[in-house]
């Protein structure tokens, strides 16, 4: 009735119906009206306390459309009150209030000199988000006052950085340095906030000079220091170092017995078959120690040695407590009496020796007291030592040229170290980089996935070394990682035409060129005869649909045999589909939601598992992109944020791109997921994956509400 512009007058006891549907349409309906009662907006505001859930968000959410500095006070009153299970009021309230302190910058500032404790966090959590300059000036004020907790720093540094005057940034370097003297990568780790934020506002690090001081500063300390910063956690293998090891350990978060969700040290997260030890830095030893354990050593009924633990370990070696995972998912209290050890060193261990593929992991957390670092999704690698190469190569350090050239080459270093000193490498010294990145391109004995790493940063480059190094490369690999390397190789045009001369020569299989993802980069380019050619060097090849036909034939019979674990298959997909997919509330929404998916039937989700490209839906298609700096690369997009456009890449993780980097760009009909699925894990567990995604066939729950950003 309202919106057709026909609502009777009401007086105030119409207004207060005792039903509380009628109270919550009335709320509504107050933005349809063209000239309220002034007494209307009093009466939404005594809503935010109404006696309902459903009437209180509607007048939360109808103030939120009518921007007025008097309605700050009541939403802030109203959020303080909402009871934490109400989820949806609580975000209601928020963009509320988000909308008016972006509309109302002068309140912004006064309003917010009133407030102090829970509502100033509130009310600064939600200034971060905005980029206006009130609203970064009320956050740096409460930054200066040390008002902020530490654990807002960096949202607070990005803010800032991102809209707050010229002036209030170059105070940020002073501010940061007093208050963290001693703790260089907590300083890095800010200034790479405050990078960010100023890249967003179009500029760089070396348009302040206050900012340039300190990153140099900083660069130097950590990259030419004599001893390592001991790092909180550091990840080892067991038994002898082996050139392919990856550490099993990151964060999840689980449940515990008592209710509570936290984010515990888990060594799932990159593998179940992946073994480990993960190792605390050295602590002095409490009378007592409690913490919560969950995880495995076998599947259920089973008696497995029992080789999955968490121990205290004395610094001579002496293990003095161990504790086996009590082989649940929902993570119980432990309690260590160590008063006779009270006041000597140890350091805790982490022990998952479990390499099958099943019920093989452990996690732990809550560490009390704390004397340990908490869960950290970067274990076993010096953040601040990636953040100081970043520096280096932002600022143009010369002189630390020795210092990354030697990260590079240190096989020892972690993938993420060494391919950012690379990157400094090149930047520095760019002749010597090529040709020193070359040897390791063609090194059989670097790891895979290094020279994977390589092969992205040496694509772009067109010169005869590179393309001498990635033919070396490609010829002796196996197959999948030919594909990873030849897709790097494309992505230039020289590159492209360099990998199709090299299956014109016999010199890697043309069966590359059935690849949709390959086949995609090649189009991207401008080359003589492309088509003619991929057709002449893939004639006498079977078709790839008649492989993939005859590959879903063989994995449908195989299944029907299988005897696939549902269970199982749950901790394949949180493995490898997370990342980008979401279950069951698990995982990204990358990719599209799967609750419901079951419903298909084994034959469908076979196609869909094994030929991702074959049933694409629109909302899901990649698009190809060409940067201005001659970059290839393939992107899901999703959506825009502070003028970058952002996309998805195949991992899962996000970048960001000003519109003017990007000079093409072209729709694909292709898919992220990677085609390859099925060689990345064992038959079956591909099976138990298949009989997973089956169970799903309860409909995906309402999607979430509208962003804050």
């Amino acid at each position: 009735i309202a919106r057709s512009g026909h609502l009777p007058d009401l007086d105030v006891h119409e207004w207060n119906d005792e039903s509380p549907v009628v109270r919550a349409q009335l709320a509504r309906a107050v933005e349809l009206i063209d000239d309220p009662q002034p007494w209307t907006y009093e009466w939404l505001q005594q809503r935010l306390a109404d006696e309902h859930p459903q009437v209180r968000r509607a007048a939360a959410e109808t103030l939120g459309l009518q921007v007025d500095a008097e309605n700050l006070a009541p939403l802030l009153a109203a959020w303080r009150s909402a009871p934490p299970n109400d989820v949806q009021l609580i975000h209601t309230l928020r963009i509320a209030l988000r909308n008016h302190l972006r509309a109302l910058p002068e309140a912004t500032s006064t309003w917010g000199e009133s407030l102090a404790g829970s509502d100033l966090n509130r009310m600064v959590d939600i200034a971060v988000t905005l980029d206006t300059e009130a609203a970064a000036l009320l956050v740096f004020q409460q930054l200066q006052h040390n008002k902020l907790g530490d654990a807002a720093f960096e949202r607070a540094a990005e803010q800032i950085a991102r809209a707050a005057p010229r002036n209030a940034l170059d105070k940020l370097p002073a501010l940061f340095e007093t208050r963290f003297a001693d703790q260089l990568h907590r300083q890095a780790e800010l200034l790479a906030a405050i990078q960010q934020g100023v890249q967003r506002r179009g500029g760089n690090l070396r348009d302040f000079p206050s900012l340039t001081a300190w990153g140099e500063k900083l660069a130097r300390r950590i990259l030419l220091r004599d001893e390592p910063i001991e790092l909180p956690w550091t990840a080892h293998p067991l038994g002898n170092s082996q050139i392919e090891w990856q550490s099993p350990f990151g964060a999840r978060v689980r449940r515990c017995a008592d209710g509570k969700d936290a984010e515990l040290i888990d060594s799932i997260v990159h593998g179940e078959q992946q073994t480990g030890i993960l190792r605390s830095a050295s602590f002095t030893i409490p009378p007592q120690l409690t913490f919560w354990l969950c995880g495995h050593n076998g599947p259920p009924g089973s008696e497995p040695e029992p080789v999955n633990h968490i121990r205290l370990r004395l610094d001579d070696g002496t293990i003095i407590a161990r504790q086996n995972p009590p082989r649940s998912d929902t993570a119980q209290q432990i309690t260590w009496d160590l008063h006779n050890w009270k006041g000597k060193r140890g350091v805790i261990e982490l022990v998952d020796a479990d390499d099958t593929n099943a019920y093989a992991w452990l996690a732990a957390g809550r560490f009390a007291p704390d004397l340990v670092a908490e869960a950290d999704r970067a274990f076993g690698y010096d953040t601040g030592l990636l953040l100081a190469v970043e520096f280096a190569r932002e600022l143009k350090i010369a002189d630390l040229l020795p210092a990354v050239r030697t990260l590079a080459n240190e096989t020892e270093q972690p993938t993420e170290v060494r391919a950012a000193s690379a990157r400094a490498w090149l930047q520095l010294d760019r002749t010597a980089a090529v040709a020193g990145l070359c040897r390791q391109l063609a090194d059989v004995q670097q790891p895979a996935a290094w020279r994977r790493q390589v092969g992205e940063l040496l694509a772009p480059i067109a010169e005869e070394s590179v393309r001498i190094a990635f033919a070396t490369a490609l010829m002796g690999a196996p197959a999948a990682e030919q594909q990873s390397l030849a897709l790097s190789l494309a992505t230039t045009a020289t590159g492209a035409e360099h990998l199709l001369g090299l299956v014109a020569a016999g010199k890697v299989s043309a069966r590359l060129l059935q690849d949709q993802a390959i086949l995609g980069r090649l189009r991207q380019h401008t080359l003589a005869d492309r088509e003619t050619r991929i057709a002449r060097l893939t004639a006498n090849l079977p078709p790839a649909d008649e492989q993939l036909r005859e590959r879903i034939a063989a994995r449908s019979a195989g299944f029907q045999q299988a005897q696939a674990s549902p269970e199982r298959g749950r901790r394949q997909f949180e493995k490898h589909c997370t990342a980008c997919h979401q279950a069951e509330q698990k995982g990204a929404l990358i990719g599209p939601q799967l609750d419901g998916i079951g419903i298909r039937g084994a034959a469908r989700l076979l196609e869909d598992i094994l030929d991702p490209n074959r049933n694409v839906d629109a909302a899901f298609q990649s698009v190809a992109l060409v940067t201005d700096d001659g970059r290839s690369l393939v992107g899901l997009p999703k959506g825009e944020q502070n003028g970058r456009l952002l996309f998805a890449d195949q991992q899962g993780k996000l970048f960001e791109l000003r519109r003017d980097e990007i000079e093409l760009r072209q729709p694909t009909r292709l898919s992220l997921m990677p085609a390859n699925l099925a060689d990345q894990i064992t038959e079956a567990d591909f099976y138990d994956l298949l009989a997973y995604l089956l169970t799903l066939q309860a409909a995906p729950s309402n999607p979430t509400a509208e962003s804050e950003r």
